[in-house]
């Protein structure tokens, strides 16, 4: 019908043809179906209506501006003016809005507040013109008194008439006079299109442009019949409950109800039907009945004809026109939804992503997950099919980057400059396009920054800002002066006044230095420069300098362009607005938050994929396929939050007012009517915690109601998903059967954890409850099928420790002592590791934002044995003196401990013990330590060849000088030393028994240990010698060992063997039993448990058995460590 409409009444073939519609995506659709009628569609202009009225006026009187001056984005500018003069700071009417933004005791919060206070009254002021003309034209005379607490909001548009009388209310007014007058004006004709409400004053308005020129409403009824005084069931309850004494003598058909689905949820389409019958119109009804081959074409047609059906109508149990699914999340509805499309078009090859439209109360709570499900592979190796999609109504702050970027760039003066916001920063593509920087590069400043304890501030200055002593440490200026002042003077780690110079850069690396510290500079210059207040022009002009001093964008893209246009804008409403003067920061931040949390209409919608998008009113465009996800209970109808300042929610609602309730349920509606083919409906019925029971939205559960009486459509074919996408009722049970063993289908059914021994171990879910109750879909998702169709028992055997590789083929391996100890440290680490190439455990920290504020363990273990070997050292003349003293100023300068007194005393004090422990040594071994390199030909059992090599310390009593050769003299009074400032742990005995082996394998020597606890507890443990022989046996078993877990995980370590070796305290071997393997397994809040190891994680994700393998095992390879290992104890 439009399109005959425009062929038939344009004045001029190239006249444009205007046409008002309420949202992009109505423009899109006409556009798309225009051409499609016509070959072309062109030379149109679409214009939303408030638009629409204003370019009307301006048509009457040309001297009116281009934009209404009473447009928000433009009256926001003029309140944010007014509220700082005189005449509203003065006014006591105003105490209110004064005490909001004056109250504020930062300046450029003030400004802020006030700013967004003027963009809340300019929000109102233009629907307060909309909805109550009266109280408009009430005001502008100086009439307060209109409403209840109104006079200060009256008296402020009083005060915006004395500026500006030309309002769009009065305008309007005028024009309806002139064309009552007879005069020869004749408006362009216009065509309303899609709008199923108008306000009374643009129906007013555009019924008296008809007498002028024609006016073409085309209007989405759901009715063909008069259908304006239907009622639904509750109000026809309400009304005989009212007139109880009156029900006897009432006709049962005084009451009128028609179709209860209409007559419930078409309330808001009645009002609006009902203002418009009320004003002199022609109407052309063009209904047409569609085929009823379906359920959902019946409903559509009973709706049609406003006819009540005959209860108990049978639907065939295979019609799946209309599909309610529960789902236990809103990722669970997109999964599902994604599966049952594709089945759609499998089932119907003509379904394209073109014809579906899926809609949900707030689109932005499903797109993480909608771009999770349609458009990334969550598994790499997956087959599965991916559907096209695109997602609308997002806000440019949700979906640009560059946008969240460009607004944190805004917030420089109040960054702390924490390292890893920095950081983040230079990730952005077009700041490294513009500073030349490589993703690598940001990968090398990453140890960089932490060497040289950055962790927050530009400098002491900028520290002092936040109320904090103006310290240099931790930031940003001392980090880099650190890192400059080594790669210019130092190629070690060395102290130059109060600066430790660090040797992390070299070389040409010193231009990736100078960049980041250009970078910085920008940086700290324009927090600077963002603190001065401008005013529009100003800030325009320098915030376009700003995109060019931090960004380049040589393909100026979308997002881009943006951000400028923001820019560009923030000068246009100004200037309209008619405003000078100076702002500050504050206020352009309001500025761009609001204008980025504005919903991009014209991206995304109807671009040849499935559609994804917010439930907006008026947008009723019919699809093949429908989907509305998220209609839960409490979530839709949505609830508007009112605002307190909102005159219009304090006053009496009148006829072809707005309601957000009304809208949503009229909004169901029309996408029940709009769908073609199928109406796929899902929410979340399940807990995810506890699978408790939720209800749908009240919606739903009337359109359930209705089926279930009118259509014998039982409940039970609401589709209840599995809780987990990998569940074996997703996927065809004959396959599933013969491919999927038991236990993993009823753990996947029932989410029941399956332990070792083959019984659940915890039934979180009730089997009952988690199968679905409708008819089952068929997942398409590959990646989770070859999950589950791996035999349980297959699973154990990769996850345990049974998992066998090849065995060694190389006829000769090299291996260094320190492998073996690591090795034998965590056996399943070392094969992850060296074997697979797993690395489970990340060794790089993160940057840390906060500075220490407590002395770290690590860091106290690791200065304290670094001392000790400087003392140590220096006592054997290893190194100079005087070295322990630079190292301290290292410490105490490098910027790792806390910045206080007590943070520098501890060091004192770490100091302290460090000397005495090491005098406590070398009182025992007043002799030289030398290393001595070994190296040690050994053959395995599969007959392959281990050169074993060490450095083993040796002390020589008669202070011979070794060479590092294999075959140094090792005479009979020699010995090896080994110390550790800490506790003796499962390593430290692990790295004296192999060292101890080494070197008896040569000679007969003793090997000692020297400990001290943190409770000043030393430990002294000693080997005696062994015969050659038995250090050669002993390291053959253990090279056995080493041989065997390079083909698969080993699970007995040096922990467990030490806990195994363990005695009471009369000195018997303790038991270990199931319980006490268990504790040791799991561990507790104390003490770290085997578990808490990732590697073992990993390849036993449940507890292993205690078995005699372990035992034997264990006795192999430790006995004699243990037997042979004399240990003895003090304190200091």
């Amino acid at each position: 019908m439009l399109g005959k409409v425009l062929q038939h009444t344009s004045d001029s073939t190239f006249e444009k043809q205007h046409i008002l519609v309420q949202h992009k995506g109505m423009q899109h659709w006409l556009l798309m179906q225009l051409a499609e009628q016509n070959g072309i569609a062109m030379n149109i202009a679409f214009e939303p209506p408030v638009g629409a009225i204003w370019s009307i006026l301006r048509e009457l009187d040309p001297s009116l501006t281009k934009d209404s001056p009473y447009k928000a984005n433009i009256l926001s500018w003029r309140i944010y003016d007014l509220l700082s003069s005189k005449q509203v700071v003065a006014d006591s009417a105003f105490q209110q809005a004064n005490d909001y933004w004056q109250n504020e005791p930062i300046n450029k919060l003030q400004g802020q507040k006030r700013f967004q206070l003027a963009k809340v009254l300019a929000d109102l002021y233009e629907q307060y013109q909309i909805y109550r003309p009266d109280w408009i034209l009430a005001w502008s005379q100086g009439e307060f008194a209109v409403t209840g607490n109104s006079e200060w909001q009256a008296k402020l548009w009083y005060y915006l008439i004395q500026q500006e009388p030309r309002h769009p209310v009065a305008e309007m007014q005028r024009l309806i006079n002139v064309i009552k007058q007879k005069t020869e004006f004749r408006p362009k004709q216009r065509v309303l299109f899609g709008f199923n409400s108008l306000p009374p004053l643009w129906l007013d308005f555009f019924v008296t442009l008809a007498e002028k020129q024609e006016m073409h409403l085309f209007l989405l009824s759901p009715c063909n019949e008069f259908w304006q005084d239907i009622q639904s069931e509750k109000r026809i309850a309400r009304q005989r409950v009212k007139h109880l004494d009156l029900a006897d003598g009432i006709d049962k058909h005084f009451y009128e109800l028609g179709n209860p689905l209409l007559a419930a949820l078409g309330q808001q389409g009645q009002a609006f039907l009902r203002l418009l019958y009320d004003r002199p119109q022609y109407e052309l009804a063009a209904f047409e009945l569609t085929e009823a081959s379906h359920l959902l074409s019946q409903v559509q047609n009973h709706v049609l004809q406003m006819q009540e059906p005959q209860a108990g109508l049978v639907t065939d149990v295979n019609d799946q026109s209309i599909n309610v699914v529960s789902c236990h999340s809103a990722l669970r509805e997109v999964q599902h939804l994604h599966d049952w499309l594709l089945q759609q078009m499998e089932l119907d090859p003509s379904l394209t992503p073109k014809d579906v439209l899926v809609m949900c109360p707030s689109v932005e709570d499903y797109a993480p997950y909608i771009e999770a499900v349609f458009t990334r592979a969550r598994f790499a190796l997956s087959d599965s099919l991916r559907i096209p999609c695109s997602i609308a109504d997002r806000s440019f702050s949700s979906n640009m980057t560059f946008v969240q970027l460009f607004t944190q760039t805004l917030q420089l003066p109040d960054s702390r400059f924490a390292v890893s916001q920095v950081i983040e920063m230079t990730r952005s593509p077009l700041v490294q396009a513009k500073f030349d920087w490589q993703e690598a590069d940001i990968e090398t400043l990453l140890p960089w920054l932490k060497n040289a304890a950055i962790h927050w501030g530009l400098d002491g200055q900028q520290k002092g800002m936040f109320a904090l002593p103006e310290s240099q440490q931790f930031t940003w200026l001392a980090g880099l002066e650190k890192l400059l002042l080594g790669f210019a003077y130092s190629d070690a780690t060395h102290v130059f006044g109060d600066t430790v110079a660090l040797p992390d850069v070299e070389g040409d690396l010193g231009v990736l230095l100078g960049k980041l510290m250009w970078f910085i500079d920008v940086l700290r210059n324009h927090m600077q420069q963002l603190s001065q207040p401008r005013d529009a022009k100003t800030w325009s002009e320098y915030l376009l300098s700003l995109l060019d001093d931090l960004f380049v964008d040589e393909q100026q893209g979308y997002e881009y362009r943006v951000v400028q246009n923001a820019i560009v804008d923030l000068v246009k409403w100004t200037q309209d607005a008619g405003f000078a003067g100076e702002f500050d920061l504050g206020v352009v931040q309001a500025y761009f938050d609001i204008s980025f949390n504005q919903p991009m209409q014209s991206q995304h919608f109807m671009t040849g994929q499935v559609t994804f998008c917010s439930l907006i009113p008026m947008r009723s465009i019919p699809f093949k396929v429908i989907a509305l996800l998220g209609m839960n209970d409490g979530d839709f109808p949505r609830q508007k939050s009112v605002n307190s300042l909102d005159l219009l929610a304090q006053d009496q609602p009148r006829l072809g007012d707005r309601s957000r309730r009304g809208d949503d349920r009229y909004l169901f509606l029309e996408c029940l009517l709009s769908a073609r083919d199928k109406l796929y409906i899902s929410y979340q019925g399940r807990q995810i915690k506890d699978n408790s029971e939720r209800q749908p939205s009240n919606v739903v559960i009337e359109l359930i109601d209705y089926l279930e009486k009118y259509h014998a459509w039982s409940p039970s074919r609401i589709q209840q998903t599995p809780l987990h996408p990998f569940s074996a009722s997703n996927y065809v049970s004959s396959y599933v059967s013969s491919h999927v063993s038991t236990r993993a289908q009823q753990a996947a059914d029932t989410n029941i954890d399956i332990a070792s021994d083959g019984e659940p171990a915890a039934n979180l879910v009730d089997k009952s409850v988690d199968k679905p109750v409708g008819k089952s879909l068929q997942s398409y998702e590959s990646g989770w099928l070859n999950l589950l169709k791996l035999p349980q028992q297959e699973h154990d055997q990769l996850s345990a420790s049974n998992i066998t590789l090849p065995t060694v083929s190389e006829p000769c391996l090299y291996v260094d002592l320190e492998d073996l100890i690591r090795f034998y440290a965590e056996p399943s680490r070392y094969f992850a590791n060296k074997v697979l190439n797993l690395y489970l455990a990340n060794g790089s920290q993160e940057l840390q934002d906060s500075e220490p504020f407590a002395v770290d363990y690590l860091q106290r273990y690791q200065v304290q044995n670094d001392l000790v070997a400087f003392n140590i050292n220096t006592a054997q003349g290893q190194v100079q003196q005087g070295y322990a003293d630079e190292y301290i100023q290292i410490v105490k300068q490098a910027g790792h401990l806390p910045d206080n007194a007590l943070a520098q005393q501890a060091v004192n004090d770490w100091q302290a013990v460090a000397t005495d422990f090491a005098q406590s040594v070398l009182a025992q071994e007043s002799c030289v330590t030398q290393l001595t390199d070994l190296q040690l030909s050994l053959t395995s059992q599969q007959q392959t060849e281990f050169v074993l090599s060490a450095g083993l310390p040796l002390v020589s009593g008669a202070l011979l000088n070794f060479e590092n050769t294999p075959d140094s003299g090792i005479t009979a009074d020699s010995r090896q030393v080994f110390w550790r400032l800490a506790d003796a742990k499962g390593k430290d005995k692990l790295r004296l028994w192999l060292s101890h082996l080494m070197a008896n394998s040569q000679q007969n020597v003793s090997t000692l240990g020297y400990y001290r606890s943190s409770k000043d507890i030393a430990t002294r443990i000693e080997f005696a010698p062994l015969d050659n022989e038995v250090a050669l046996d002993q390291l053959s078993r253990l090279i056995n060992g080493f041989e065997l877990g390079l083909s698969q995980p080993l699970l007995v370590d040096v922990a467990i063997a030490e806990q195994y070796f363990t005695k009471d305290r009369k000195g018997q071997l303790k038991v270990m039993t199931q319980e006490a393997w268990q504790a040791l397994w799991q561990g507790n809040q104390f003490v770290s448990g085997l578990y808490d190891s990732p590697y073992r994680q990993h390849f036993w994700p449940q507890i292993p058995a205690w078995t005699d393998e372990l035992v034997w095992q264990i006795a192999e390879l430790y006995q004699d460590m243990f037997a042979l290992m004399q240990i003895q104890q003090e304190a200091c």
